[in-house]
């Protein structure tokens, strides 16, 4: 799944998510690329609480960055 979000002036961010066989995340210039566990994905049921991931956001442990799963919308191995 990828969406990109345009700015005045002609600024853009590429938001990507994807299901992998690791969860990972990468933020370079204009792009923010999400990987899912595919595993964890595939035997989720939905409810009520959703479904959350954490990722460290470089080295710093200060810094985070949590994707929420939003149980209304097509699940992602549909997509």
């Amino acid at each position: 799944m990828q969406e990109e979000i345009h700015f005045p002036g002609g600024k853009y961010l590429k938001i990507t998510v994807e299901l992998d066989t690791v969860q990972f995340f990468k933020f370079e210039d204009d792009q923010i690329q999400f990987g899912l566990p595919k595993h964890l994905i595939q035997i989720y049921r939905p409810t009520k609480a959703g479904l959350s991931f954490k990722f460290q956001s470089g080295k710093d442990p200060t810094h985070t960055v949590i994707f929420e799963v939003d149980i209304k919308k097509p699940p992602l191995i549909s997509l």
